[in-house]
């Protein structure tokens, strides 16, 4: 969306954000206004934008005109309303934890519920609710000598800083009872009570230093619903951990202490205990029963497959289903056949895969703390015969390929930034060799993505002498999806003709044949921004289907359907792509010549329809183009 009317697109939906000037944002308690738009075309968003805009100018001017609340007001009637709730914090403090005669359990009681009513005070107050401090702002502002009338901006200004004041104070009680704790029980409080804004530790909150609202909840990034907050407060002496605490300390000792898991599952467990305390809320472990399954399965199962993009942080279930319901009911009236597609695709539901690895992944849990297996029948059949599996994802045809070679990025585009429009540069880089190293090869992303120099070394032959091979099996640092992977593989003839061992030798040994890529990442892959680059490049380049051919997976399942096309013996084939399977003998096991003779013959035996000559050609001129030194200019000639 452009800038300029003040939209960007999030997902499906359209937000409309315009800055709040500097002298305002005292007032406004803001630095930003943002408002949801739904899923609009780009003119009715732009016509909704300058109408908001014009909006917005006249509250800022009407704010300007009416300074009746000043922030020093606003900051005095705080100190006055904390005053007033110290008794009523000592009241609370007493009905939370009565007759407790051991000092520490009254303080993990008194922990536990001040934390769960502050969150719950300043998650109200967050979302403007003003009907919990309406009567205390008007006493209020009339000890301050300021006035306030009812329904006004001032007594919105005045509830929501009166509210996130008390929840700060409730919140700072709870920080100062879990200071007191000794021992391992309190560096465990005071560990869960992170996932809480501190409260200040002054009595007197500032408008123009009082913290900005954010994780408040057990899943980062997502407050937490009232049942989720009622659940925290609750279960302080339950003996089983909440949800969240359960599955953090499942991936601590999975990951940290018995190494038994891969790291990168991290974030797929984390993605599961998310959507679980969505739905569900959180509460203790033992506490979810078959009912809960039910809901889980139904109101899961509703959502659209890219529902995370359709949810914002603090909405709902309930608003978030509103909006995909709503971006569906538009799907007629898109006039474009290529949006269109592709707002289908985003609304497509949950695939069962998707539902099946959070089921496993909350077994794994339920399993680890020795409770109740209540996911035992949820799972949901797939079918996995041949003809099934097949049908999962589209392999590339010939055609496609040399529609791809024939692309700007292999002959030529217009500038490092125009990867669509012809011309004639070209940067031989990750994204120009990734695919054809996958095409030709049968490799993955990541296989590709990651090499190094020394990955490439020379084995002997009978019959072919010096074969130049991807070393994929001994080295221990590489990141291969199974032990499968760890493989040789010949390079094809047709990578020299194209020049890729003249780009092999400017590197060293323990350097990466692609520099630019990295693994600085929340996937920690190096593949994981190329894919995002290269699907970008193949949809401005193709229309959506001959994309969805061309990515480096059906690349590489285009090798697996060529070679089964051929009477190289399958064993061979899955040795070559890195999938389970078994060797014929025990002498190819250890014959390894022989072994990486057969593999370069069916490696060759990939013919494709692309003009290499001219590949390298067009290159190698692009190349020399943009080392030659620019002529200098001619020197106008003076008159005598």
């Amino acid at each position: 969306m452009s800038a300029g009317y003040h939209l960007r697109r999030r997902g499906a939906a359209v937000l409309f954000r315009r800055a709040v000037p500097f002298d305002l944002r005292a007032r406004f308690q803001k630095q930003e206004i943002v408002k949801g738009l739904g899923p609009l075309s780009a003119r009715m968003a732009q016509y909704f934008a300058h109408a908001m805009w014009i909006r917005c100018e006249e509250v800022f001017a009407a704010v300007r005109q009416d300074q009746t609340l000043t922030p020093a007001q606003i900051d005095q009637m705080i100190g006055l309303y904390l005053a007033d709730c110290r008794n009523g914090i000592e009241a609370d403090k007493a009905s939370l934890s009565p007759n407790v005669g051991d000092a520490s359990r009254r303080r993990l009681i008194d922990i536990h519920g001040f934390a769960g009513l502050g969150a719950e005070i300043r998650r109200r107050a967050e979302n403007n609710d003003i009907a919990i401090n309406t009567e205390a702002v008007a006493d209020l502002a009339t000890r301050v000598g300021a006035t306030i009338p009812p329904g006004s901006l001032d007594e919105r200004l005045a509830t929501r800083a009166l509210g996130r004041a008390l929840g700060d104070e409730y919140l700072r009680v709870a920080h100062s009872h879990a200071n007191e704790l000794t021992g391992p029980l309190g560096f465990l409080m005071r560990s869960k009570l992170r996932i809480f804004n501190p409260a200040p530790d002054s009595e007197t909150i500032s408008v123009a230093t009082r913290p900005s609202s954010g994780s408040i909840s057990g899943v980062p990034g997502k407050p937490p619903t009232a049942a989720g907050a009622e659940s925290k407060a609750t279960a302080s002496n339950a003996k089983c951990p909440v949800l969240t605490d359960a599955f953090a300390e499942f991936l601590d000792r999975q990951i940290n202490t018995r190494k038994e898991m891969p790291s990168d599952r991290r974030r797929e467990f984390e993605s599961t205990c998310s959507v679980v305390t969505w739905i569900l809320g959180d509460k203790p472990l033992d506490e979810y029963d078959d009912d809960d399954m039910k809901r889980f399965e139904k109101e899961f199962l509703a959502l659209a497959n890219d529902y995370k993009n359709f949810r914002a942080d603090g909405d709902s279930l309930e608003s978030t289903k509103k909006k995909i319901e709503n971006a569906r009911e538009t799907i007629p009236f898109i006039q474009d056949a290529n949006k269109r597609l592709i707002i289908e695709e985003r609304l497509k539901t949950i695939n069962p895969k998707t539902f099946n690895k959070h089921i496993s992944n909350f077994k794994a849990v339920l399993v680890a703390k020795k409770l109740k297996n209540i996911t035992e029948g949820y799972h949901i059949w797939i079918d996995k015969s041949k003809k099934a599996r097949r049908a999962e994802r589209d392999a590339a045809k010939f055609d496609d390929i040399k529609r791809l070679s024939e692309a700007p990025y292999w002959t030529g585009r217009r500038s490092a930034y125009h990867v669509a429009v012809p011309g004639n540069v070209i940067i031989r880089d990750a994204m120009y060799w990734t695919p054809l190293l996958c095409v030709h090869h049968g490799l993955r992303i990541e296989e590709a993505a990651q090499l190094r120099r020394r990955h490439f070394r020379y084995e002997i032959a009978p019959l072919l002498g010096m074969i130049l091979c991807i070393d994929l099996a001994n080295d221990p640092s590489l990141k291969l999806k199974n032990t499968n992977a760890e493989r040789p593989v010949p390079l094809h003839d047709a990578m020299f003709i194209l020049g890729f061992d003249i780009h092999l030798a400017q590197f060293g040994p323990d350097d990466l044949i692609f520099p630019e890529l990295s693994n600085d990442n929340a996937h920690e892959t190096y593949g994981a921004d190329l894919e995002k680059r290269y699907g970008r490049m193949l949809r401005e380049v193709f229309d959506r289907a001959t994309a969805k051919r061309l990515t480096h997976q059906s690349l590489r399942h285009f090798v697996a359907t060529t070679l089964g096309n051929t009477e190289f013996k399958d064993s061979w084939v899955n040795e070559l792509m890195g999938h389970e399977g078994v060797r014929v003998s025990e002498a190819e096991r250890y014959n390894k010549g022989l072994y990486v003779q057969n593999l370069k013959r069916m490696i060759d035996a990939i013919e494709l329809p692309i003009d290499y000559a001219k590949l390298r050609e067009l290159a190698d001129e692009s190349a020399r183009r943009q080392n030659a030194k620019p002529k200098p200019k001619r020197k106008p000639e003076t008159k005598p």
